[in-house]
């Protein structure tokens, strides 16, 4: 029975993180689509950012603390540098990070800019974190 493995990395849509996603397919050889037997297997191996420091804090005047955070992301036997927005309420201890949004602090800061102004609660972070990078791609 003939074996065909697919490998590629790609970034995760919701928590845009590199993952690698390993997908074999088997056949039983005959032309018939009806008996062939095809299966897929993922295996998802995430790349988590090290050394993370806080950039900038700003409490908003909604009891709530947003981060840009700078750290090193390690992929492959290289490095990167990695910056993420992390929101954390101070009266629920709510607390939301995406420790690797963006490679340009620019952007890192801008992200962070419009939390604050939105007065964004940390159960929104992802959805506004889609928001910003529909607009901005």
């Amino acid at each position: 029975m003939p074996l065909n493995a697919f490998c590629f990395t790609k970034k995760h849509p919701f928590t845009m993180r590199f993952v690698d996603v390993i997908i074999v397919l088997s056949y039983d050889g005959t032309e018939n689509e009806r008996s062939t037997n095809m299966f897929g297997i993922v295996k998802r191996i995430t790349h988590e950012v090290r050394d993370k420091t806080v950039y900038m804090e700003i409490f908003g005047d909604n009891k709530v603390a947003y981060r840009v955070l700078s750290g090193r992301l390690f992929m492959y036997g290289d490095e990167f540098i990695t910056y993420g927005v992390e929101v954390i309420d101070k009266k629920s201890g709510e607390k939301e990070c995406i420790p690797d949004f963006s490679r340009n602090i620019e952007d890192a800061v801008a992200f962070a800019e419009a939390l604050i102004s939105e007065r964004c609660r940390p159960r929104q972070l992802y959805s506004k974190a889609l928001d910003f990078l529909r607009v901005s791609i």
